[in-house]
């Protein structure tokens, strides 16, 4: 049987920010080039997912070599609105029937041979496809894994559904793709995954635009990432605040990727520093680079981080890329950087004069900048996807090498 990976996810097209939209938009488009790949979309967040359409609409590419992708109607994420500890997951495991029955039935003579799903809310969807189809593969990426009981406010279903679903998804693939060794340790401790299930891929950049040199003038901070807990906003209009006792001039850019920054208004107006910050309207991805290349360094105050895409896209970009060294940026940075861009965690008086060091030195902070770029240069996409073409070929993940460069 010809190979046909279907990648089922919850977000597509993909966002500005990070997000499992571009990872399925980067991923699919070039593993495409190897077998024949489609993406079923099957929103579970309220705020992502894609245009509102019958179960077997076509939506438009994200580039002219994207694969086919057909979206779900809005029965399953309606279904997880209901699930809880009292009423379980029944109306979620009915919907995923139907559609799992619509999938096969849709083209029977090109029946998927492995399924890579890349939610956790997804897990009775592909529990009842390998039911209908015993020989089906199942893959799973696992982005952002429960840890510790950290959470965010927009999750679709509540922490124990959560936990629930994600135990299935671990339990259901022969495979489970995490982007970092900390993602990898977190799914070891919290669910006992054993070594042999996990494949450990970095994820990629492939930066479209040249790199060009940091502007002149007054210090503009960049930081990327949703407006949720799991960013420590707070830690960073704190950072501002510090930093503007001394100079006046410094100002924040700040892309969440959505429309709905309100909170994140009220949070800096709260910490005092909201004339000194810009909110970013959502764009499209390729438009990241330009707003990159206007400032002069990125911040991230995360507090749980399993990989990092836009700390990799700022020094794709040639910007030191300093914050709280969390979860897999020391990973991310390797050893040198780490030493010059990571800070404790939550120690906002340490990153602060960190971002001053920086200011004050604008040739170091350039030097620094380019070893960034050096090192941002050994992560890509096409390695990525390769290597997840062996995991997909063989029924024992690649062992060649250490999966960081």
């Amino acid at each position: 049987m010809t190979p046909h990976c279907l990648i089922v996810t919850s977000e597509y097209p993909p966002y500005t920010v990070g997000g499992i939209g571009r990872y399925v938009a980067e991923l699919a488009t070039r593993l495409l080039r190897r077998q024949r790949v489609s993406v079923l979309l099957v929103p579970t967040y309220a705020r992502f997912g894609g245009h509102a359409a019958s179960p077997s609409a076509t939506l438009s590419p994200c580039t002219e070599a994207a694969p086919e992708v057909v979206m779900a109607d809005g029965a399953y994420q309606a279904a997880l609105a209901t699930a809880d500890g009292a009423t379980g997951l029944q109306a979620v495991e009915d919907v995923s029937r139907r559609l799992a029955h619509g999938i096969v039935d849709r083209d029977r003579s090109s029946a998927p041979t492995h399924l890579y799903v890349q939610d956790y809310a997804l897990s009775p969807l592909a529990a009842a496809m390998q039911a209908l189809q015993p020989s089906l593969r199942v893959f799973a990426a696992c982005h952002l894994p429960v840890y510790a009981g950290f959470t965010y406010f927009d999750k679709p279903v509540g922490d124990a559904i959560h936990q629930v679903l994600e135990a299935r998804l671990l339990h259901l693939a022969e495979r489970i793709v995490v982007p970092s060794t900390f993602a990898a340790h977190v799914l070891g401790i919290t669910h006992n995954v054993t070594p042999d299930q996990l494949v450990v891929l970095p994820l990629g950049v492939a930066r479209s635009a040249p790199v060009v040199a940091p502007p002149a003038g007054p210090l503009r901070l960049l930081a990327i990432g949703r407006a949720t807990e799991q960013k420590g906003y707070h830690f960073l209009f704190e950072v501002l605040r510090r930093l503007l006792r001394r100079d006046a001039g410094v100002r924040l850019t700040v892309l969440t990727g959505t429309d709905d920054d309100a909170r994140l208004v009220a949070l800096a107006a709260a910490h005092g520093v909201a004339a000194h910050v810009d909110v970013a309207p959502a764009v499209a991805p390729a438009a990241i680079w330009p707003l990159i290349d206007r400032h002069h360094l990125l911040v991230t105050t995360s507090l749980y981080e399993t990989f990092g895409l836009a700390v990799l896209e700022a020094m794709a970009s040639a910007r030191p890329a300093i914050g709280f060294s969390v979860g897999a940026l020391p990973e991310l940075w390797g050893a040198e950087l780490g030493a010059e861009f990571g800070t404790p965690v939550a120690d906002v008086d340490a990153l602060a004069e960190r971002i001053r060091g920086l200011s004050d030195d604008r040739d170091r902070a350039q030097r620094l900048g380019q070893m960034a770029l050096r090192r941002a240069q050994a992560f890509s996409w096409e390695r990525h996807v390769a290597a997840l073409a062996r995991c997909l070929d063989t029924p024992m993940p690649d062992s060649g090498g250490p999966p960081w460069p």
